[in-house]
């Protein structure tokens, strides 16, 4: 359809521009991103430098949770600080990090994950999660149910077929760590969530209850790089 073609072309220019000034390569998991943010001229005009600026000041308001270490990780691999990874971090992730930044930040959003925490400590069998897409210019969450035929479960998110494939037209795939109230030792991805972004090519955003009125976020690339959004809570 001529939509779709116009759709096309939009996010084909978005991408030459990132290409041109800040060496952008384009990966297909970014289509969904370029092709929507190509459609709101207000945003996609931002430099990179500014999108900094503006995810800095909002992280450095927050307490940060540190990924908790394993004993096979190299002294510094796990650091997740915003500054020591930003120059690792595409145009792409720094779009992703800016709008679920600011859906983290939305009192209704806060409400929505008080309860998906709590529906995911009672269900003892798996592990929650869904997708974020890039919808009327702001980042949305939607849950998508564990495959039920994937076995019992409770620390690891089982995807449907469903998921893998939407997952083709979203910003991120995002996965609870809501097992335990005081969950601080499982905060960040833990090496099997990043092997698998690598294997299928997908950004992540693991949330991960730290308190029975906080939750805290560390987003992820395929490359393997992690950036900690910090705490936020439960309303």
């Amino acid at each position: 359809s001529g939509y779709r073609r116009d759709m096309l072309s939009e996010a084909a220019r978005l991408a030459l521009n990132w290409s041109r000034n800040y060496k952008y390569q384009f990966n297909i998991r970014d289509f969904h991103l370029l092709s929507r943010l190509a459609r709101d001229p207000l945003r996609s005009n931002l430099k990179r430098t500014q999108i900094v600026l503006e995810i800095g000041q909002a992280l450095k308001t927050r307490k940060h949770v540190r990924r908790a270490p394993t004993t096979s990780t190299k002294p510094g691999a796990y650091d997740d600080n915003f500054w020591l990874q930003v120059d690792k971090l595409t145009m792409s992730d720094l779009w992703n990090l800016f709008l679920i930044d600011e859906m983290l930040s939305r009192p209704r959003v806060q409400v929505s994950l008080r309860l998906m925490a709590d529906g995911d400590l009672d269900d003892t069998h798996s592990a929650w999660g869904g997708l974020v897409f890039y919808q009327n210019g702001q980042a949305e969450a939607i849950l998508y149910p564990p495959d039920p035929e994937a076995g019992s479960n409770d620390m690891t998110y089982q995807a449907t077929q469903r998921l893998i494939t939407d997952e083709r037209d979203s910003l991120c795939r995002f996965i609870g760590h809501f097992d335990k109230v005081q969950n601080k030792s499982r905060a960040g991805p833990s090496p099997e969530e990043l092997a698998d972004a690598r294997a299928y090519n997908y950004c992540g955003l693991i949330l991960t209850r730290v308190g029975k009125n906080s939750f805290c976020a560390h987003y992820y690339n395929p490359e393997g790089v992690v950036v900690s959004l910090g705490k936020f809570p439960l309303r």
